[in-house]
């Protein structure tokens, strides 16, 4: 009997001696996993950055459970476990927000800029539609003042400029260098009415044989045809005729007269001589 019960107390001993180091087995297992916890932690997105307080807290926590440990204070993981996972969870809810405010903040600048952008732009393209704008009057202003200079003739076909031979080589459809443009003010014209038509009647005088003299009138009609196409105008707008000597308008008995007989009439169908020369 007696020795059943120092068997017994013996047991107990040893039974009692035995927790506290399965506790602190334990312990070290659940600060191990929480040191990980706390790593895993750390390594999310803005964490690191935006929650380094409650990181470094959970790390002194475990810190300071692992002196307990090592000072033989079994159970003290778990009393501290609930505390470490708050923190984590309070560093990773900041991160969350701060990263959120921080991609809002990344947005409102992107918008900005793109709006700044859109503004320059758009005030780029408003100072070139001004300038622009400023030059086409110029041009208007210059076509006006040179369709004065024409000074065209009302006839029945419409509003007639009179373009005497000198502009052309003599005996020769051949526009002289130069001579083309005195007709840019009249492509000006004719450009920004692209309704009205044009027709060229081609003359001269009654030197030579009638065949040569109609070839001629035709050849130069056509020459003013094509500057004009040259500067723009549509072909199908351009209607370019030959007389030859058929309609005089002065005496060809004479070297004045026939000079005035040499002649193409470019003529802007149906519009009025006068209302050119009212033009301001």
């Amino acid at each position: 009997m007696k020795r059943m019960m120092i068997r017994l107390v013996g047991a107990t001993a040893l039974a009692a001696m035995a927790v506290p180091a399965l506790a602190d087995k334990t312990d070290k297992l659940v600060t191990d996993q929480y040191r990980e916890k706390i790593a895993v932690a750390a390594a999310e997105p803005g964490v690191a950055e935006f929650g380094s307080a409650e990181i470094a807290k959970a790390r002194d926590r475990i810190a300071s459970l692992d002196k307990k440990l090592d000072n033989d204070k079994a159970g003290q993981a778990e009393a501290v476990a609930g505390e470490i996972d708050t923190l984590l969870e309070t560093a990773r809810t900041r991160a969350r927000v701060a990263m959120a405010k921080k991609d809002l903040g990344t947005a409102q600048a992107d918008a900005k800029a793109r709006n700044d952008a859109q503004l320059q732009n758009a005030q780029a393209n408003a100072a070139a539609a001004q300038a622009d704008a400023q030059a086409a009057r110029a041009e208007a202003d210059r076509v006006k003042q040179a369709m004065r200079d024409y000074q065209l003739q009302q006839t029945q076909l419409g509003a007639t400029l009179v373009l005497q031979d000198v502009v052309f080589q003599t005996g020769k459809a051949d526009l002289k260098p130069g001579a083309a443009e005195r007709l840019r003010p009249l492509a000006g014209y004719l450009k920004a009415n692209p309704n009205v038509k044009v027709r060229i009647d081609g003359h001269t005088d009654s030197q030579g044989s009638d065949s040569y003299n109609k070839t001629l009138s035709e050849n130069r009609a056509a020459a003013v045809r094509t500057a004009l196409s040259g500067m723009g105008i549509a072909g199908d707008r351009i209607t370019a005729v030959g007389h030859g000597e058929s309609t005089p308008v002065a005496d060809n008995m004479n070297a004045a007269g026939r000079q005035q007989n040499r002649r193409v009439e470019v003529t802007l169908v149906g519009q009025q001589a006068a209302s050119f020369a009212a033009i301001h």
